[in-house]
């Protein structure tokens, strides 16, 4: 129905008023879109965004943010008389580490 109506509003000819009372509509709603079609409203809406180019270069690092910490800080070596060593850092879970022990001590 409503490209109807504007087909009949931008007939050669066509008064606003009749396009409206034909269609039984508000005059203003056909006026407004014959403005709108002849570019005299202005843009509407917000404006596009600028977008910005973006290159991916390699592959994208798998690593955690844990294995980025220096190597040297924090880190120790547990040797156990079994000869079994362990080498942790700073990031190492307690209790996770406590369960690995007794599991390495009973060997």
């Amino acid at each position: 129905m409503k490209r109807e109506i504007v087909a009949a509003s931008f007939e050669a000819g066509a008064s606003t008023s009749v396009v409206a009372q034909r269609y039984n509509v508000n005059t203003n709603q056909v006026f407004l879109r014959r403005l709108y079609r002849n570019g005299l409203l202005g843009p509407t809406g917000a404006p596009e965004p600028a977008l910005l180019p973006v290159t991916i270069t390699g592959n994208p690092p798998t690593e955690n943010a844990r294995a980025l910490a220096p190597a040297d800080i924090g880190r120790i070596e547990i040797e156990l008389p079994n000869g079994c060593r362990i080498r942790v850092d700073v990031t190492v879970d307690s209790k996770a580490l406590r369960r690995i022990l007794d599991v390495l001590e009973r060997r």
